[in-house]
Formats: C-alpha cells, structure tokens, sequence
C-alpha cells in the first residue's frame, strides 16, 4: 500500500531519543529515513538497556523502518559523500550541540547552495539563540528548567520527573510536524526551510493551565499529586481492590456521579455548586467521594461512572497495558524480527492510523553501518569498493590497537622506533569509516615517552582534532614549565590538590596530567605532541603505566564525539629512578 510519506528522503543525524522519534514518526509512514552514524560505536542508544545479544532493545523501537549507513563527517571523504546525500535529500534532521554541523562545514546556508529545496530541522536543549544556546540537555533537564518537575508530585514530597522521557518525544514531535509544514510550503515555494525546535520551549509550552495561572492570576502553581487544579473532581482514586482515575468536566457529570453515589445532597451543598467553587473546596468533597469508592470494585466502579458517560480509567501497570484488549485491537504492539536479537520482538506501533496504509513495520532497526552498499552503491561505490573501505578500517584500528599495547610493528622495535620506521600507508585506515574514541590502557611499564609523542602522532595523522588542552598539576609538574614557557599558551595551571592527589596515588608516587578536550581542531594535539617530546629531551621516561579516562563521557552531552579525556603520565628521571611530577 502507498503512504503519506513515500518519495521522501531523510538524512538522519540524531541520535539519543528526541531527534530519533521525529525521523521514526516520518518513517513509519514512508519517508526513506537514512540514520547515519559514526563508524566503530554509532548511536549512543546501541549500548541502552535491554540488551539482549549485544542489541538494544531501546534502539531498536526507535530506529525501525530506517536504513543505517555509518559517515566520519571529520574527513574530507566523509563530507563529499555527505555532500553528494544532500544533493538527493528532502530534508536534513540533527540534534547536535548548537554549531557541531556548522563547524563541519555544512551550515544551512551552505547546505542550501547545494540543494536549494533541503529543509533542515534541529533539535536542542535551549534553541539556537540565547546564553544556553551551547549547552547540552537531556530530557530531565528540560522537565526541570520548564517548570515541570516543580508541578509533578504529591506536596508533601519532591519535585518528580514524569516517567517517560516527554522531553524528547514532545520536542521530536513538533520537528516532525514542522518538518510536514515546511514540505507543504515547499510544494508552493520550491524553496527549503530552516527549522528550530527546542527542548525547554517545547515543555513550557505544554504547561496549559499552569503558566497561565502564574501570567493572567499571578499565582504560582504548585505540586497537587493527581488532582487537576482547574476541575473537580478530576483525580485519582482508591476503590477495593485497586486504584482508578475520573475525572468529571462539567456540573451536569458532577450532578450524575452524586446520584450514582445516592448523595443528591452534594449537588446542591453550595461549596460545591459550580466548578471553582468544588476546585476551591475540593479538600472537604474529595474524602466524601473516596468513602463510596472504596466500598466497590475497579471493575464495579468502571461500569457504574463509565455507563455515565464520565471519562473513566482503571490505573494500570506496563504489562497490563501491553496486553490490554484495546491495545490488541489498534495494534499498538508490532512484530518485527530483529538482527542482532536474532528473533522476533514486540515494539510499539504508530498511533497515527492513515486509512487505506498499512500498519506493520516494513522493516527492523539497522545494524550498525547494515546499509552501507546499498547507499553508498547509489554514489558510485561498487560492492568491492565498500567492502575494501570496511577492510581498511578494520586493518587500521588493529594496527593502532598494536601500538598501544607497544607490540612490534614491520620494520620497528618494540622498545624503541622512530617515526621515519612508520608510513602513513602501513596505517590503511579510511577517512569515511574510521572514528576513535580516547579511552585507551598501556599495560607496558617500558614504554618511553618518546613512544608516546609517536603515537599521538600516528593519532594526528588519522585526523582527529583536540581543542581546549590545559594542565593539571600537583607539586612540581615539568609539563607546568613546558606550557607556560615553550608554547606561550594562556592555560589554567592551578588544579585543587584533590583532584590531582588521586592519580599520584594511583602509581604511588607524582604524576603528570593532562587534560584533553577532544572535538575541534588539531592544534592541541600539536601542542601535546611537543609537549610529550620536550619531556623526551629533558629526559624524563614513563614510570609506569599511561591511561585515559573520561573526565565528561560522551553520553553526558549531546554531541558524542565531544569530551573531555584525562591522561595520567607518571614520569621518573633515569639518572634518579624517582617517581616526580
């Protein structure tokens, strides 16, 4: 059967959950949705519970229907195949950090000279304007600064965090419909759209009575649990053997649930006439509503208020939910077989019923890079070819994977080697599929300083980039000398001794860190490698064992290739055999 949709071609760029819902919405109704990912880890959500072999199962429900390609938009042959993308694109989705893609290169005035109708839709914590603009956001940091959390809860407890992540599915939804809009507009104009939707505006917005009950009566709303501050009752109660909500909209239900109750008398008690005057009593009335429920059943209560016509809902768990009559019959559970689970899984379905399309998942989620010869075939690149860019990214991580651990390379020598022994070509790694994340352990005490300098060399030469380098020093750290001398660099020395202790401990001794934020240019890696060579003249070997930990992981901000990694030296004198910083 056709769908809405068909025709239409998304470049996916997002990944967590908010960008992902929006393109998973387009492509449960036919838009070819093209997530692309980075080589090696791709979408943060492949490593979010359940697992199951190795799979997601979050990943998989948001991500169906949708081919996978995997793109390292930091080489230039990343971004002339995403240029080639864009030239047969509809539309372009991404929730990076504000200004990531624009750094790559691929602002939206630029991607419009290549495709004049491309339509770009962004999601962010905090927009593309203001002071927050740059900083990251998950979907509890909007519910927080929205106003949200201070409304969730019962008063005489903390604020709470809705359970689903609302955050992101709101703000993925309003992409969704502005990218519908601008496709619309686009029939008429010809012309693309830049689209910006963020998270916080997108929770403020949905407030309703809240905001303005603060804007019109200059009131501030505060926790109620599951009572409705504008309508009575409208709450949650106890019967028997269960819970249950109703909620009663108008005075002519209030009428009929009183008589339901055999209380015609609270109709007409004049606390409880109109509706602000039960909001405004609503403490006296709900305990009298409460004494009959309890005395019936869920399933008494559903026929007795729901045969009234007052909305009515018995308060279930997930399984429940998943296996209720009504979910069965709107076929909200699809059947998907998934790869990687290597079976059969159940997942929801779409909401939007379009008469006449069918509603089954044409596809399951992909496996990491699962269409990268049918994409990349469509630019020229035969089945071979991609299959040699796949071999020579697999090659290229083995072999840096061999440096680190200091096992011998062709013509070198595992205790010493020069970079003249290295080539650029015995390191075959291809810029469209290779990407790396700084988390690495050297378990060779003998590995010399000079080693280090080579390899953050070898590191450079596959084109990673490092911004923001600073020091952290404890005692007398040569590095101290080194930056503030010989690179005429205006650094943050200074580190508070319990964040340096720590590591110097680790070795039992004095240690050099280093801090480096990698994600922008190469200049610090320069600065690291002269840094690491200057240590080599003076002297200094490495004492024990080198490491890298995250400082910030990639999952605690948006764009994942952006963190900051913290590298502990110990270094030692040969002449003195003594551990110093």
């Amino acid at each position: 059967m056709k769908q809405p949709l068909e025709g239409i071609r998304v470049l996916d760029l997002t990944q967590a959950y908010s960008g992902p819902f929006c393109t998973m919405n387009l492509a449960d109704h036919g838009a070819e949705v093209i997530k692309i990912e980075t080589p090696e880890k791709g979408d943060q959500t492949r490593g979010w519970g359940p697992m199951e072999n190795g799979y997601s199962g979050y990943y998989a429900y948001i991500n169906r229907n949708k081919k996978g390609i995997t793109l390292n938009l930091k080489t230039e042959e990343g971004k002339q195949i995403f240029t080639e993308l864009l030239k047969t694109a509809d539309v372009v989705c991404e929730n990076y950090k504000v200004g990531v893609l624009e750094h790559l290169g691929f602002s939206y005035e630029k991607m419009k000279a290549i495709n004049p109708g491309i339509i770009y839709g962004s999601i962010s914590g905090f927009g593309l304007s203001g002071d927050l603009a740059s900083r990251p956001a998950y979907d509890i940091v909007a519910q927080a600064m929205s106003g949200m959390m201070s409304v969730t809860g019962f008063p005489d407890g903390a604020p709470c965090k809705i359970g689903p992540s609302i955050g992101d599915n709101y703000t993925g939804a309003y992409l969704c419909m502005g990218v519908l809009m601008a496709l619309y507009e686009r029939e008429k104009t010809g012309g693309g759209r830049r689209i910006d939707v963020a998270m916080m505006d997108t929770l403020f917005s949905v407030m309703e009575n809240f905001v303005v009950e603060y804007t019109i009566a200059g009131k501030t709303p505060h926790r109620a649990g599951n009572q409705d501050p504008s309508i009575a009752p409208f709450d949650s109660f106890r019967a028997k053997d269960g819970d249950f909500v109703m909620g009663c909209g108008t005075d002519k239900m209030y009428a009929s649930l009183c008589g339901a109750m055999e209380r015609e008398d609270l109709a007409k008690d004049p606390r409880f006439l109109t509706n602000l005057d039960r909001c405004e009593n609503y403490g006296a009335l709900r305990p009298l509503i409460e004494a009959w429920t309890i005395t019936k059943t869920v399933k008494e209560l559903e026929k007795i208020i729901s045969g009234l016509s007052i909305p009515f809902g018995e308060i279930l768990n997930i399984p429940q939910a998943a296996e209720h009559p009504q979910t069965k019959e709107r076929n909200m559970l699809w059947n998907v077989y998934q790869s990687g689970m290597e079976r059969t899984i159940r997942i929801p379905g779409t909401p939007i019923k379009i008469h006449g399309e069918a509603d089954e998942p044409r596809k399951a989620a992909p496996l990491l890079g699962e269409d990268n010869a049918s994409v990349f075939g469509e630019l020229g690149y035969d089945a071979a070819s991609v299959e040699d860019l796949e071999n020579q990214y697999a090659e290229g991580q083995l072999l840096l994977e061999r440096l680190e651990m200091g096992h011998n390379l062709p013509g070198g020598d595992k205790n010493r080697w020069s970079t003249e022994s290295i080539c650029v070509e015995e390191i075959p790694v291809s810029p469209v599929l290779f990407t790396r994340r700084t988390q690495t352990n050297y378990k060779n005490s003998d590995v010399s300083v000079e080693r280090w300098f080579e390899l953050f060399e070898i590191v450079q030469r596959q084109k990673l980039r490092a911004t923001g380098s600073v020091v952290l020093t404890y005692h007398n750290n040569p590095l101290e000398q080194f930056y503030q001398r010989d690179c005429d660099l205006e650094i943050c020395i200074q580190v508070n001794e319990a964040v340096a202790a720590p590591a110097a401990k680790t070795f039992g001794g004095f240690t050099a860190v280093t801090a480096l934020h990698v994600g922008r240019n190469e200049d610090i890696i320069q600065t690291h490698i002269k840094a690491i060579k200057w240590l080599n003249q003076q002297g200094y070997t490495i004492a024990g064992p080198v490491s890298e930990e995250y400082i910030i992981s990639p999952v605690d901000i948006t764009n994942e290739e952006d963190h900051i990694t913290k590298v502990i030296i110990p270094i030692e004198k040969p002449e003195t055999g003594k551990s110093t910083v």
